[in-house]
């Protein structure tokens, strides 16, 4: 009987906000209701998942880079138009243990899809939070939930929707 490999899970002990880039593009239109907001989002793995000393101790670290674009479509007439754009990068402070050894300082694209769904759902859970808090500081309408369609450019596995 083949051996079955089990799924390592990552125990991330802190997400840091390392920066956070957000630009609101002025209107030009003034938009006739109803109008409809989509969110377009990318994910992308910077660094490897390495060992580094941390103020937790010497845990592995990896950084992930979360953007979104937010654009407005005026259903009468169709036209989609961006308003803003918003980058944030993390950096996951990951408790180590022998499962993960076989991953720290592999490329993003030879990562386990499931090591990279791991890491796209953490990075979700912290930058839509703060996704949020831009749209409504650069007064851009948002009705919740809002549908976020992810594409793991560097890794090129797959795409993921969350709400």
């Amino acid at each position: 009987m083949a051996e079955k490999h089990a799924i390592p899970v990552l125990l991330v002990l802190e997400s840091v906000v390392l920066s956070v880039s957000s630009s609101r593009v002025p209107p030009r239109t003034l938009l006739k209701p109803p109008i409809e907001v989509s969110v377009y989002s990318s994910f992308q793995i910077l660094t490897p998942i390495q060992y580094a000393e941390t103020f937790l101790g010497r845990k592995l670290i990896v950084e992930t880079r979360y953007t979104a674009v937010v654009y407005l479509k005026e259903k009468a007439t169709g036209q989609f138009f961006r308003v803003m754009e918003s980058t944030i990068t993390f950096m996951h402070i990951i408790e180590p243990h022998r499962e993960l050894q076989n991953i720290v300082n592999k490329p993003a694209n030879e990562l386990p899809h499931e090591i990279v769904e791991q890491l796209i759902g953490v990075t979700l859970q912290n930058a839509i939070p703060m996704l949020v808090t831009l749209l409504e500081k650069h007064m851009v309408p948002v009705v919740l939930p809002i549908s976020i369609r992810i594409e793991c450019q560097q890794s090129g596995q797959g795409r993921r929707e969350e709400q």
